[in-house]
């Protein structure tokens, strides 16, 4: 059917069949339409905000408004925040508010750590990017957008890391409002920066490097900068048209000193102020009834209005910086900033002063004295001037890519890196902390021997002692129970050692887990103590201590020995009757001693009393014979608290040597 189709195709109709398409990847479709001849010129861009203060959704509507007006790229509004995640957008959107509400004092700590330390802005992009590239991705792909516009730092640092790791080709813009942060604002992976000053394009490309950034008018709204009626204004508002009016601005969140602001207007006699709370209705309603009986105030909250007030006001009072100083600065309004002064509010303020498009003031005498100076009518300073500036909608319908993006090389060794990087932690989690002993018990060399043959006669019983009370020891063990395993804390004497092999007692190192940040210290001590103590390989280590971490487990065998671990612990003080004592031991060792798990009795110095106590204990736990060998650890050991059932390797006990047994408790038991 196909081929007589194609027979009675005419020669005309065949040509008119348009070609077939070549299938071509995104990257270089867009890279044709940008090529092409015949491509529109307007661009469709997409305007990437947050709900941070009401500001940076503000710069976003004006620059939305300014192209409609200019006649530029189709700009499409959406909400950024969203694209880090519901918890990442409430941390960056609440914690902020609460910040500067509750807790003012942390943000200039937070705020100095971001300006001043390289690396914590590197790495809070990084996690920026790693939270945000999919949805943001996925984002600019449903508004097939060609040039992205961000008005948040946030969403500068993940746009500009998606540019640099090549997980977006279309360009990207920052638009930036304020006259501080300019290392927190500008990223070097951002194609064009849009500043409002010529401070901040030299600021910016000193990061950036030369043509990052543009100087533009301010981002906002057109009708700003026309002139307007003030009386008109005034009688739209309802506000009187006699009298000087102050307009007092804490920002979208009503941050600030605004009832200082409010008292210091109010001193004027004739003066009349319109004080905006913004979303702040704790303290809208504070104002409200403290100055419930003041005629010349009106209290107002959130305000869809504020352009026409600012237009409308003598002097605007302001205390965030941000759009609303840019706004006042538009409409030829004189600006005071009063009431915030810390952090980057500080620095932008300081900037507008010294730049001459705003007055800081500190106090409330100051600010009085600035606004009685300000509304005279014959010392009321003009408007300043607004340097010549390209237009923002017109930057953006000829942006084209200026970032390079790094190299694949240098994007699969930062992959490889941070691979590596997480295993380490891992590992070195896993080994020198105790939390993860439901993973590292699986692991035969991770973990020590605490019981030994259950056909063994003998129960497992080790001295632990410190190398000062060895001489007193021997004679103890030599008097009373023959030979025995005695674990020495520290590097002993020459001549102890000599004293106690000649008394057939069994000598092991102890490892006394300090600290996980000493290991190589603590490595070469149990290293001198073997060669102390004739130990070569395969020997017992007792690994004791409130920080055994699996890695002191690893270390003991580095040295060549095999770890064990008391399943049982007594503390021998010296202090305890000997009924007291034999009840402590029944009750601590009797499974202990039913399943043949270790008992350590841990001397602390060689008192008579402590030794008295220490022979006491032999006798009840019914010591008999010498261990001749060191307690040698099993791959198979049974773990601390596991049931009877679950037995180590066998370890070699001898039985005493010939001699004559020196009456005592054990010889007693014995007979």
């Amino acid at each position: 059917m196909r081929a007589g189709r194609a027979a009675h195709t005419s020669p005309a109709a065949a040509r008119a069949e348009p070609p077939r398409r070549r299938w071509l990847p995104p990257s270089k479709v867009s890279d044709r339409r940008r090529q092409s001849p015949a491509a529109p010129q307007r661009r469709t861009a997409l305007v990437l905000s947050a709900d941070v203060g009401e500001g940076h959704l503000a710069s976003a509507r004006a620059l939305v408004a300014q192209a409609q007006a200019w006649g530029g790229p189709d700009l499409v509004h959406r909400d950024g925040l969203r694209c880090f995640g519901r918890i990442a957008a409430f941390v960056i959107r609440e914690g902020y508010r609460v910040q500067l509400r509750y807790a003012p004092w942390t943000f200039p700590i937070l705020y100095a750590l971001f300006m001043h330390v390289p690396g914590a802005r590197a790495l809070g992009a990084r996690l920026l990017y790693l939270l945000g590239r999919r949805r943001l991705a996925a984002l600019i792909a449903q508004e097939r957008a060609e040039v992205v516009v961000s008005t948040h730092p946030a969403l500068t640092a993940a746009l500009g890391e998606m540019r640099r790791r090549r997980r977006l080709e279309v360009p990207v813009c920052a638009a930036i409002t304020d006259f501080a942060d300019w290392e927190i604002w500008a990223h070097r992976g951002v194609d064009l920066h849009l500043v409002c000053h010529e401070v901040g394009l030299r600021a910016v490309e000193r990061i950036t490097g030369p043509g990052g950034a543009r100087v533009v008018r301010p981002l906002v709204a057109p009708e700003l900068f026309e002139r307007v009626d003030r009386s008109r204004l005034r009688a739209e508002l309802e506000l009187p048209q006699e009298r000087p009016l102050v307009v007092v601005s804490g920002g979208g969140w009503g941050v600030g000193d605004l009832e200082g602001a409010v008292c210091a207007a109010l001193s004027l006699d004739r003066a009349y102020v319109v004080c905006v709370c913004g979303r702040n209705e704790q303290l809208r309603a504070r104002l409200a009834a403290r100055f419930a009986r003041e005629e010349r105030l009106r209290v107002l909250g959130y305000t869809r209005r504020m352009r026409d007030l600012l237009r409308a006001a003598d002097v605007v009072v302001h205390s965030t910086g941000g759009v609303t100083s840019l706004e006042a600065i538009a409409c030829g309004t004189p600006l005071v900033t009063f009431g915030a002064d810390f952090a980057h509010i500080r620095i932008h303020n300081r900037t507008l002063s010294a730049l001459g498009l705003a007055t800081v003031c500190s106090t409330r005498a100051e600010l009085a004295d600035t606004l009685a100076r300000m509304l005279t009518t014959d010392a009321r300073p003009a408007a300043p001037p607004l340097a010549a500036a390209d237009e923002a909608p017109a930057l953006l319908a000829q942006l084209t890519p200026r970032v390079r993006p790094l190299p694949l090389w240098r994007l699969a060794a930062a992959r490889a890196a941070t691979s590596v990087a997480i295993s380490a932690a891992l590992a070195a989690w896993l080994l020198t902390t105790d939390d993860a002993r439901w993973a590292t018990d699986r692991v035969p060399a991770l973990r020590p021997t605490v019981a030994v043959a259950a056909r063994s006669p003998i129960t497992p019983t080790v001295v632990e002692a410190p190398r000062t009370a060895l001489a007193p020891l021997g004679r103890l063990l030599s008097a009373h129970c023959g030979a025995l395993s005695v674990a020495v804390d520290g590097v002993p004497n020459t001549a102890d050692v000599a004293r106690l092999h000649s008394e057939h007692i069994s000598l092991v190192p102890t490892l006394h887990a300090r600290s996980s940040l000493s290991l190589l210290h603590e490595r070469r001590a149990l290293a001198r103590a073997a060669r102390r103590l004739g130990l070569r390989r395969g020997f017992g280590v007792l690994v004791t201590g409130h920080s055994v971490a699996p890695v002191h487990y690893l270390l003991a065998r580095s040295v060549g020995g095999k770890p064990f671990a008391g399943a049982v612990e007594i503390d021998l003080t010296g202090l305890r009757s000997p009924r007291a004592l034999a009840h402590l031991l029944n009750r601590r060792t009797r499974a202990a001693r039913r399943s043949h798990r270790i008992v350590v009795l841990k001397l602390h110095d060689g008192s008579p009393a402590t030794l008295a106590e220490l022979a006491t204990a032999l006798s009840r736990l019914g010591v008999e014979g010498s261990l001749h060998a060191p307690l040698v650890a099993s791959t198979t050991a049974a773990r601390v608290g596991s049931r009877a059932s679950v037995t180590t390797a066998h370890t070699r006990i001898a039985s005493p040597a010939t001699r004559t047994a020196t009456p005592g408790p054990c010889a007693a038991e014995r007979s």
